[in-house]
């Protein structure tokens, strides 16, 4: 079930525009289903369960606000807070985070792109929800990719810009250790090119440990 709600607000932290126009958008998705496994154990018994490893069937129930301010002359400034949720028990998913699967400001123009700050999806995880029918959902059959590349990650820097049939997107999420400025970094870099029924995505991504050793993707 999907549901939004358009509300007029205030005006979101700007400072370029006494004259904007705001918007907040309320949105979610809640996903629950009826699962039956054989062989689920050693013995060979059988599960029937509400949920598939406590998450959602085809995609993690959810609920979030989306803000958006124009700011004039092709500036624009919003936010995002999306937090989910475990529809059989009520308890936040994501770590018991209460935003957990994304929390970000940004700013951008029409012309030059968009720049967000907070946690946000990885380039990777991003670009398979244009590529794939399902997105990138909970059940294990359509959500194996993102364990290669991760699919979120905090003190992230994002820069998303599209030019013609070609979008760009640029991420650095920043490790947070003193003294070190690679441990426990990621940068990831992706293109997708979409031209009438043509898409397609590319995306390379280096990922440091806490003691700075890395994985390229």
């Amino acid at each position: 079930m999907k549901k939004q709600l358009v509300l007029p607000t205030l005006s979101i932290g700007t400072i370029f525009s006494a004259h904007a126009q705001s918007s907040v958008t309320l949105y979610g998705v809640v996903d629950a289903a009826l699962s039956y496994q054989t062989n689920t154990n050693p013995a060979g018994k059988s599960t029937f369960a509400l949920q598939q490893g406590n998450e959602g069937f085809l995609s993690g129930s959810r609920f979030g606000f989306l803000g958006k301010e124009d700011l004039g002359n092709g500036w624009h400034a919003g936010f995002t807070l999306e937090n989910g949720f475990l529809i059989n028990s009520g308890k936040l998913d994501q770590q018991g985070q209460l935003f957990g699967r994304q929390a970000f400001v940004k700013l951008g123009n029409d012309t030059y792109g968009d720049l967000a700050l907070g946690r946000q999806y990885t380039t990777a995880n991003t670009l398979l929800y244009y590529v794939d029918p399902l997105g990138v959902g909970a059940a294990p059959t359509n959500s194996w990719q993102v364990y290669l590349t991760g699919q979120r990650y905090d003190n992230a820097l994002t820069y998303t810009g599209t030019y013609g049939p070609v979008q760009v997107l640029a991420q650095y999420a920043m490790g947070g250790i003193a003294g070190n400025t690679r441990a426990r970094s990621s940068m990831g870099l992706g293109i997708k090119y979409a031209r009438g029924p043509v898409v397609a995505i590319a995306d390379a991504q280096q990922t440091n440990d806490s003691q700075s050793r890395h994985a390229d993707i």
